[in-house]
């Protein structure tokens, strides 16, 4: 009777498809919101690379975007190269993010629908 338990187990688990566990979007606002302004920092990395931005209302957002590896996928190279993050995202470059505001401290964390960079068109958006 065990070993049926733990086979039924065990192949519940290999057979599934991969988990997907995150936070919940619950605390966001429905509404997009679109914010203009420049890049004040770019911290790429785990568990989601942020982009701190001033807008041009001298509001400070910071925008909480994808863990390094959901970059990638997307195909975007992350470090290195002219055309990676680090350099499209510098200090002082001019980006519009069109998200979702956070309801607490609204103007203070948001998630990206769509970024875009003037000097390369969009670098995120929906596939």
């Amino acid at each position: 009777m065990r070993y049926t338990i733990l086979l039924a187990v065990i192949a519940a688990v290999a057979g599934g498809g991969p988990l997907s566990a995150h936070h919940s979007y619950a605390g966001f606002d429905m509404t997009p919101t679109t914010v203009e302004g420049r890049v004040e920092v770019l911290k790429i990395a785990n568990p989601h690379t942020l982009i701190e931005i001033r807008g041009d209302d001298d509001q400070r957002y910071v925008v909480v975007w994808s863990a390094i590896n959901g970059l990638v996928r997307r195909g975007l190279v992350v470090i290195g190269g002219p055309e990676s993050l680090q350099e499209i995202l510098k200090p002082g470059t001019r980006i519009t993010v069109t998200g979702r505001l956070k309801r607490e401290n609204s103007g203070i964390a948001m998630l990206p629908q769509t970024i875009d960079v003037p000097s390369h068109g969009q670098i995120w958006g929906p596939r």
